[in-house]
């Protein structure tokens, strides 16, 4: 008898996979057969093996457990037709049989399998995908966008094509790094011809980028703090934050002038309570930047991201706060699992600063895709906040699409004072790292 697993979303299957002899595992790890990318299911959640014909479901120590028509499965389980398998309540299989015996049964499947084939081709002639056909629109816009010179606009409107296609559900078999690129090689497949959207999301992106860099860029090279007159410290703070900004892939020419103040403030406070450990800290981030540079950038983030280990922990990997978050980037033990690291009372691996960067640069990329490339602030502000936290402050905007910014969130009084203040912390923390620490003369003159 042929067997599978039905994958059920609302009572309606959504995908399948045939089941034969091999073993069968499932997990968030992208190396399982049947890989999951949900937090609730762990790395290698549960198994599926042959025995003499019979098909086991066993748990893998999950965290949140593999349960069979609701019972928890504690040990091994021999499946039956119709059993329905939930993984940490994230996901919903049914093991189904197929009976092979009956040879007219499989004739009249078979011509009824070719009617139906024959049919849904006609029906899918006649009815295309609506979500594809918008994103497909978007992304000609982007096309016609590109060739009028307005690179932002080109950069949007492609990002939107993907957006529309993820949020529908279109690219769960893509794992979250890999997505933006998938989803623009298959809007290209459907727009044929050699049209090659990652490539040109990519030149519409250095375009922008190039337009803020010449934007910002200072006519006599880049000041430093160090070195810097008393009376430009003030202007060499804005022009290296906006530098910083531009780092991060924000328009400077967006950003209100009360930000720059409060970079001011946040690099005098920072200063100001205990300038050996600024300068302790860069010592140690600049023996770790090699590393978390190659780790953020195989995620896809900005390498100035690096600077939120110093706020985090002072680049001090085996930091502990009062909260139980731990290592250089102070991963609360939830977190530090969903991304993959081990926490037990025997092993602790946010402390390994490879592996708890590796997990912080997914996590970077995560956000960054959930709140976007032009509002990466917010991916910022999330991890301090949490991702609910800011999902909850956009719900209370008027328009949480148009104004989808932290400038608007902290403008408007929606963020608690130490999520509005962390940003401008690591503006400032990275003006610091790039600039030089001033010296005490500008700061008690700034402090006036």
């Amino acid at each position: 008898m042929a067997a599978r697993l039905a994958e059920l979303r609302n009572g309606r299957t959504v995908s399948s996979r045939g089941l034969g002899r091999r073993e069968l595992v499932l997990g968030r790890d992208p190396e399982c057969d049947w890989w999951v990318d949900d937090p609730r299911v762990s790395r290698e959640h549960a198994r599926i093996s042959d025995e003499e014909g019979e098909h086991l479901l066993e748990d893998l120590g999950s965290r949140n457990g593999t349960r069979v028509n609701g019972a928890l499965v504690t040990h091994a389980v021999a499946l039956r037709d119709g059993d329905v398998i939930e993984l940490g309540s994230a996901v919903t299989l049914r093991y189904e049989l197929g009976v092979g015996r009956d040879r007219r049964a499989l004739a009249l499947a078979g011509a009824t399998l070719a009617v139906l084939v024959v049919a849904l081709g006609v029906f899918f002639a006649l009815h295309r995908d609506p979500v594809m056909d918008q994103a497909v629109g978007a992304a000609r816009a982007a096309l016609e966008a590109s060739e009028r010179g307005d690179a932002a606009r080109a950069r949007d409107l492609l990002g939107e094509a993907v957006a529309r296609l993820y949020h529908e559900g279109r690219l769960d078999d893509v794992p979250r790094l890999h997505v933006r690129e998938e989803g623009l090689r298959r809007i290209g497949a459907e727009l044929g011809g050699d049209v090659d959207l990652v490539a040109a999301y990519r030149a519409a992106v250095e375009r922008g980028r190039a337009r803020q860099v010449a934007a910002v860029a200072p006519v006599r090279g880049p000041c430093r703090l160090d070195s810097i007159e008393v009376e430009n410290f003030s202007v060499c703070v804005r022009e290296r934050a906006e530098q910083v900004l531009v780092g991060l892939w924000q328009d400077p020419t967006k950003v209100p002038d009360s930000f720059y103040r409060s970079v001011q403030q946040q690099l005098l406070v920072l200063l100001g309570s205990n300038r050996s450990w600024v300068s302790q800290s860069l010592a140690r981030g600049a023996q770790l930047q090699p590393m978390i540079v190659r780790e953020l950038e195989a995620a896809k983030v900005p390498p100035l991201l690096r600077y939120l280990a110093m706020i985090e922990s002072g680049y001090n990997p085996r930091a502990m706060s009062g909260a139980g978050a731990r290592g250089l980037w102070q991963f609360i033990p939830a977190t530090a699992q969903r991304y993959g690291l081990t926490v037990t009372g025997a092993v602790d691996e946010r402390l390994d600063p490879a592996k708890s960067t590796r997990a912080a640069a997914h996590y970077l990329n995560d956000l960054a895709f959930e709140f976007g490339d032009e509002a990466l602030l917010l991916a910022v502000a999330s991890y301090n906040k949490g991702e609910n936290g800011i999902r909850s402050a956009l719900r209370k905007l008027d328009d949480p699409r148009t104004e989808r910014s932290y400038w608007v969130l902290a403008e408007r009084g929606l963020l608690p004072d130490e999520t509005r203040d962390y940003v401008p912390r690591l503006i400032a923390a990275a003006v610091l790292g790039e600039a030089g620490l001033p010296s005490e003369e500008a700061i008690a003159s700034a402090r006036r």
